[in-house]
């Protein structure tokens, strides 16, 4: 829709805006929907920032009653947004979330010149930490009244603005755990805190320990509120079932998992270690429910599945290898790995990729190891966990979820459920 009145010159009004309000606001939702939707290297965004160039709408009163838009203030900073300023909190977090994702998709701190000191997390200068400030900035924006959980989802319940309060809430915290989980090693099963990445690429700074240990705190953080708004959501009768709500539940659930997974390296004591399981399987029961509407949840569901089975081996020592790239094979296929509703041509592993010793060092860091009597044979553990198709030539997709954090499908297939009742 958007496309089409872009095409036509509907909003082609050059420095001297012609807009009417209600005409903004029309393109300023199609740009929220195209960016719900949008998931970097997976899904392009449908039209650029650049095309955007009018101002932002007005609030929902001023809107309503016609009023003239406010005078804005010298200092920008200083504005702040209440609940009728939804729509341009909308846009405005999502705008940030766009950036996000983008990078990460598009090799987030793997990209050329990321491992340079100026380009380290840890100073002002790298664009994860531009990145983040402007994401701090527009939360600093929001009114106390639209942040969660400090406010309550009940209390817009009440005023029938529950789901747009989510939304607003979800891209905050959505956007901040992916870009803290960016520096979070795959399988810390020897670290006794954190302190980068043990991966490489390598930083070439070592930055403050109290850094490191925040961005856990952090990522952990953001799981947990967006598990526990998903949650509320549902509780007050305005449960989200859309693609975005599922890749936030997506996201909660696998690290969850994985705090459960690695307590001494999350620093949690035996019972945050048991919260973080039992909120690992509340939120994947939302996003069961999700799949009930949107079938693409499926395939986060399989990959939640199988990396509850990998993280459990690993951290109850059955692997001789510490890490993915102990598997150089492994870090090839990531990118190239299969999912359903893929095109097969584009994600299939190339041709002799991998040779008959590489594939036994893969079969080991899925079904473990046979020297510690753990059977070998194929995956077998993959099929009693899961159960369905993603076990088989499909099974290079296990690691996918670190590196390839998809929204949709290209398939259309896979966008709804005929057979929902």
């Amino acid at each position: 829709m958007a496309q089409g009145l872009l095409s036509t010159g509907f909003a082609s009004c050059g420095k001297r805006e012609t807009l009417s309000e209600l005409e903004k606001r029309t393109l300023w939702t199609c740009f929220k929907m195209d960016r719900l939707l949008s998931c970097g290297k997976r899904r392009q965004a449908m039209f650029s920032d650049g095309d955007m160039h009018f101002s932002l709408p007005v609030n929902d009163t001023q809107f309503l009653f016609g009023q003239s838009p406010q005078a804005a203030p010298i200092d920008d900073s200083l504005k702040v947004y209440g609940p009728d300023d939804h729509l341009v909190l909308l846009i405005q977090g999502l705008r940030i979330w766009s950036r996000v994702h983008t990078w990460i998709a598009e090799g987030g701190r793997r990209q050329p010149g990321m491992t340079e000191p100026e380009q380290c997390p840890f100073n002002d200068t790298s664009d994860w930490s531009k990145m983040k400030q402007d994401l701090i900035k527009w939360r600093e924006s929001q009114d106390a009244l639209m942040k969660y959980p400090a406010t309550k989802v009940s209390v817009h319940a009440q005023r029938g603005q529950a789901e747009r309060f989510g939304y607003i809430n979800l891209v905050y915290y959505v956007s901040l755990l992916f870009l803290c989980r960016e520096f979070i090693p795959f399988s810390p099963v020897d670290e006794v805190k954190p302190r980068g990445p043990i991966e490489p690429p390598l930083l070439k700074a070592r930055g403050p320990d109290s850094f490191w240990l925040q961005n856990v705190f952090d990522l952990y953080d953001a799981a947990s509120q967006i598990s526990s708004l998903l949650s509320d959501l549902e509780h007050v009768g305005c449960p989200l079932r859309t693609p975005f709500s599922g890749l936030c539940a997506f996201s909660s659930t696998l690290w969850s998992i994985y705090g459960a997974a690695f307590p001494n390296f999350m620093g949690f004591t035996p019972s945050q270690t048991s919260d973080a399981d039992a909120q690992a399987e509340r939120t994947m029961a939302v996003l069961v429910r999700i799949g009930k509407v949107w079938r693409l949840a499926e395939e986060w569901i399989d990959v939640l599945n199988t990396a509850k089975s990998i993280m459990t081996r690993v951290s109850e020592g059955r692997r001789v290898k510490r890490s993915r790239y102990d598997y150089p094979e492994l870090e090839d296929s990531i990118h190239l790995a299969p999912l359903q509703g893929m095109p097969r041509q584009t994600f299939d592993r190339p041709a002799g990729l991998v040779s008959a010793d590489d594939g036994s060092k893969l079969h080991q860091l899925v079904a473990g190891d046979a020297e510690q009597g753990v059977e070998t044979d194929g995956l077998g553990f993959l099929e009693e966990t899961s159960g369905n198709e993603f076990v088989g030539e499909d099974w290079w997709r296990l690691l996918s979820f670190c590196d390839d954090p998809h929204l949709l499908s290209t398939s259309m297939d896979n966008m709804g459920d005929e057979n929902v009742a």
